[in-house]
């Protein structure tokens, strides 16, 4: 409010009142002292109560506003004359704000709200006094009080000199005075009034517009007004933005409500105690509550562990909460509402306020019980056998590691028993795999009830069986291997109606400080079982450094080691021995070929001395595929030789005939290399052959079909196998040795290679005679008809490389190489 509207509402409010107070005063005491004195404190009552009133219309301004100095001109301006005691305004909780005597400022009266304007009857300076009490209120609001108080005694001595001049103008300033005060009263009061109406009737969604007649004054009720048009404005445009900001909030909320409630993610969210705020439907579906449910619940209730109901909870208010940190996605099993173990991927952050101060949580977390279980089913598979669901061979060895170590830093003793069945192919063969696959499955269950707890049970593979006894030596062990024999000994398979009397060989070997090598006891405890059927089957036979079939035995498990490297490292070594015709019209030279390996000093090691190993353990397919694959790739280098030779020979194992993808080898190899398929001849054996014949028959089949040939090697070691002859499709009869060494004295060893020889001819094969040594033998060959021959007599084996240089056209007249 400027200073020239204050000024301006204070000349026309206070000088009309205090002219026409000094008229009434005039004639009130020249016409009312022969009345009354109550007369005249009437009429000063009347002036008391102007003064208080407009005291209080006049201050509202200043007390809303706290304008101290215009509340301390008010209350001088509300005692014009010396027969005004004081004048004071008190606030509603009855603090004096301002007083015609300052000493009373800031002190307090009994807080009072007075329906209307009252007066009071008291003391002032020892001399009595009437107060007027003039309530302020603005609209229904309340503001406080206005006082003026008067000496009740002061008029009389202005009585006679008023009475004497006065009596006939006080009647007419009486009637004015009253007129102008209306007047006066009207035209302040009624735009107060009105503004009053106009705000009181308004709310912030329908402000109501002040008029104009009021906005438009020029003092200072029209400043006022134009003020609180001004402040509806503010409010207005306030209350627009606040409303457009609720509805956004309030359209982010729904789309965020309906993200949350979409996603396949648990949602949770609590305030900085703790309690659950929200929960979204993925979260209902995990936890098994509802949102309605768990509202104001505290989240340890339910979101916990299996065993602690608050330990999770207090992992996250001391990272989370009170550490303000974010936990990354980690797993962990809890417990839904029913009870169901279920393992979820959780990750929790503080929620923040705008000041940054952390004012609750929020969790997410994602049912991964699906892919917990399957990579413990995965975990499970790869540490046990598909088949008895006991542990597999890598996990055997991992635990066998484990006893090792024990065994070292521990100086304590275990035993491993290694198992294998006795006659398990008997199953096989009679009722076929269902039936083995089941005797594995039973005879792994009858020795898991026969071990004990902490002992370790596992199936390496195919009817063998290894078991470790903890703490437990080689004396202790046997009566646990016994117990474990005559166990598996008293049950009886039955498959088809058919009974089966199982059994099993056992071999026991020490875990001990002084065996530290898996691989090693390994081939001790198989050596022992090896042992143990060497000697009759379904016995134990324990393992002693000093028993020769246990070393003999051990011998050929090293072989597999010394094998595996010696293919690793190419020191298998390719030799040859020629195939002489000896009655046959062929211009080309055979040679069969023979492998050698070379130990780690160079040294040749025969075939005698690692074969056998190879059979038994099956290796004879990866060495069967590095000869073929040599002798390709050797010939590919030296086409030459191979123009002047016939054929090509190479022995088959009967487990490499077995091998379904070796076929397919040999067709990949001869289409890489270029390999004329005529010029390989393969040899298998006759036992091999006719105990595999079914398979014989289709390998043979595919080879031939590329031009490749076959030789029975062996042949008449088994005279039976004459009737499959006629159904084996191959090319040539290869004597055994046998017959061959002796046919120059023996007439018997004569008549059966004679015969061999006859049969052949008349299959359409061509024969082959081994183990020929001198003249005598290769006269007697040739009269019976024999087509070639082979042995020391022609040719000594010598290293592949060497047969470039020394293969030569034959000579007409010897039938012999140039060797």
């Amino acid at each position: 409010m400027t200073q020239k509207y204050r000024y301006n509402l204070f000349l026309r409010l206070i000088i009309p009142i205090a002219l026409l107070l000094l008229v009434i005063a005039a004639g009130l005491t020249a016409a009312v002292i022969t009345e009354s004195n109550r007369t005249i404190e009437s009429f000063r009552a009347l002036q008391a109560a102007s003064h208080a009133r407009t005291l209080a219309s006049g201050s509202m301004d200043a007390i809303l506003t706290r304008d101290y100095t215009l509340l301390e001109n008010w209350v001088h301006a509300a005692i014009p004359g010396d027969d005004y005691a004081y004048a004071y305004l008190a606030n509603d909780d009855g603090l004096i704000l301002a007083h015609t005597n300052f000493s009373f400022v800031g002190k307090r009266i009994t807080p009072q709200r007075p329906a209307a304007m009252h007066q009071i009857e008291s003391h002032y300076n020892e001399r009595p006094v009437t107060e007027i009490v003039q309530p302020i209120e603005l609209g229904a609001g309340f503001l406080g009080t206005a006082h003026v108080a008067y000496y009740q005694s002061h008029g009389l001595a202005l009585l006679p000199n008023l009475a004497s001049n006065l009596l006939v103008p006080l009647l007419v300033a009486l009637l004015l005075f009253g007129l102008a005060l209306y007047a006066i009263a009207r035209r302040t009061t009624d735009p107060i009034h009105t503004l009053t109406r106009t705000i009181a009737s308004s709310s912030l969604s329908d402000l109501k517009p002040i008029p104009a007649s009021i906005t438009a004054q020029k003092n200072e009720i029209g400043e006022l007004a134009s003020t609180f048009q001004d402040m509806q404005s503010d409010l207005r445009n306030s209350y627009d933005r606040l409303r457009d900001a609720l509805e956004q909030l309030d359209r982010q909320k729904t789309h965020l409500e309906t993200m949350l409630h979409s996603i396949g993610d648990a949602v949770i969210t609590t305030d900085n105690a703790g309690r659950v705020e929200y929960l979204n439907p993925a979260g209902e579906a995990l936890l098994g509550w509802r949102q309605e449910e768990v509202q104001g619940r505290h989240i340890g209730e339910i979101y916990h562990g299996e065993q602690d109901l608050g330990q999770l909870w207090e992992l996250l208010e001391t990272q989370c909460l009170k550490g303000g940190a974010v936990i990354p996605r980690s797993e962990q099993p809890i417990v839904n509402r029913q009870g169901e173990r279920i393992f979820i991927e959780q990750s929790a952050a503080p929620i923040r306020d705008t000041a940054g101060n952390t004012s609750g949580l929020i969790i997410v977390a994602h049912d991964v019980t699906r892919e917990q279980l399957l990579q413990q089913e995965l975990l499970y598979k790869a540490s046990h056998d598909d088949l008895t669901g006991l542990r597999n061979r890598v996990e055997f060895n991992r635990q066998l590691q484990e006893f090792i170590n024990s065994a070292k830093l521990d100086r304590k003793e275990h035993a491993l028993l290694f198992l294998d069945l006795d006659q398990f192919k008997l199953v096989n063969d009679t009722c076929g795999h269902t039936a083995g696959d089941e005797l594995l499955r039973r005879v792994g269950h009858i020795l898991s009830g026969e071990i004990r707890r902490h002992d370790i049970l596992a199936r390496l593979g195919g009817d063998e069986f290894t078991i470790i006894l903890a703490d437990c030596s080689l004396a202790e062990a046997e009566p646990i291997a016994e117990k474990i024999r005559r166990a598996i000994e008293s049950f009886i398979f039955i498959w088809d109606n058919q009974r089966f009397n199982v059994t099993t060989s056992i071999g026991l070997a020490p875990i001990t400080a002084d065996n530290l090598n898996q691989q090693k006891l390994l081939s001790l405890a198989d050596a022992a079982c090896y042992a143990a059927k060497h000697n009759g089957r379904n016995r134990i036979y324990r393992y002693d450094e000093n028993d020769s079939l246990l070393n003999q035995h051990y011998g050929e498990v090293n072989w597999i080691s010394r094998i595996n490297q010696a293919i690793g490292e190419n020191r298998l070594a390719l030799y040859f021995q020629t195939i002489e015709p000896i009655n046959a019209r062929d211009a080309g030279q055979h040679l069969e070929i023979l492998v050698r390996l070379q130990d780690e000093t160079g040294r040749l090691i025969p075939p005698s001395a690692f074969i056998p190993a190879a059979e038994r353990y099956n290796l004879m397919p990866t060495v069967d595929r590095w000869v073929v694959s040599s002798i390709c790739h050797w010939f590919t280098r030296h086409p030459e030789a191979l123009t002047r030779v016939g054929v090509v020979s190479v022995n088959l194992s009967g487990e490499t005939l077995n091998d379904s993808g070796f076929a397919d080898f040999v067709l990949q190899l001869f289409d890489a290399c270029g390999m004329d398929g005529s010029k390989l001849c393969f040899e298998i054996t006759e036992t091999t052959a006719i105990g595999n014949l079914i398979v014989a028959r289709e390998f043979m089949s595919r080879m031939q079909a590329i031009g490749c040939r076959f030789a029975l090697d062996d042949f008449g070691t088994g005279m039976s196998s004459f009737g499959y002859l006629k159904t084996l499709p191959v090319d040539f009869l290869k004597i055994d040795g046998i017959f061959i060494q002796n046919i120059a004295s023996d007439p018997i060893d004569y008549a059966m290679v004679r015969s061999i020889n006859d049969i052949g001819h008349l299959l359409g094969q061509q024969t082959i005679a081994e183990f020929v040594e001198n003249a005598d033998i290769l006269e007697r060959l040739q009269e019976i008809g024999i087509d070639y021959a082979q042995g020391y007599h022609f040719s000594r084996p010598a290293p592949l490389e060497d047969l470039h240089r020394r293969v030569s056209p034959l000579r007409a007249d010897t039938g012999r190489s140039s060797f």
